[in-house]
């Protein structure tokens, strides 16, 4: 996953350095959508529910959270004239990291360091109205989605009553963003959304976008 991380940031790095480098605009000889078209996109996530909702019950102590943030890839293709689909993975690694709580003699308080690993695997399939034909533009594509993902989630050490025990849990949540992608050239594009989706609310990505011959 460190891989998939540095992957993203490296692809923001090559696009900017592409823009800086363009002595003059580039001419977009595609529309921004287009149906037919296939695109990858690798993005990270912002404001992460796992990482900012991290409570401990009563005999543990909280301490601080380590980890990457949340990181997604998605293969999407245009099945319409303004609609399209996408199957998407995401994974989100957290590290809490707290002190379990014991009485020594006396009563003193003795605390035992602790990491509760979290893992989380999503699998979704989301659809997405492109707003593209209402803003007239070549560059920017807004867009809506609505979609579901399976998740598959697991704690290395959940704390529940005075002890630690591994967790599994799978279930389903749903997905609804808004979001638009900026395209530097025909092919190559960065984008940023904004909703639900169980994970976090912002991310913020780069996309490649494919088209037919002919």
């Amino acid at each position: 996953m460190k891989g998939l991380f540095i992957a993203v940031l490296s692809m923001f790095a090559i696009v900017a350095n592409g823009k800086t480098d363009s002595t003059s605009v580039r001419v977009l000889h595609h529309e921004t959508y287009e149906q037919g078209s296939y695109s990858a996109s690798l993005s990270f996530g912002l404001v992460d529910n796992y990482r900012l909702n991290y409570d401990m019950p009563s005999g543990f102590e909280k301490n601080n959270v380590t980890g990457y943030p949340p990181l997604y890839a998605k293969i999407e293709y245009g099945v319409g004239r303004h609609f399209s689909l996408a199957a998407s993975f995401g994974y989100d690694g957290v590290q809490y990291n707290f002190f379990q709580l014991y009485k020594g003699y006396n009563n003193e308080i003795i605390k035992r360091y602790k990491t509760n690993d979290l893992n989380l695997y999503s699998y979704g399939l989301i659809g997405y109205y492109h707003f593209n034909h209402l803003v007239h533009s070549k560059r920017f594509d807004p867009f809506l989605g609505l979609g579901f993902s399976i998740n598959s989630l697991r704690y290395s050490a959940y704390p529940q009553g005075d002890s630690t025990f591994i967790k599994t849990d799978h279930f389903a949540s749903p997905y609804l963003k808004v979001g638009a992608k900026y395209y530097v050239t025909d092919h190559i594009g960065l984008f940023g959304d904004i909703g639900y989706d169980k994970e976090c609310i912002l991310s913020l990505g780069v996309t490649a976008r494919f088209f037919k011959k002919g």
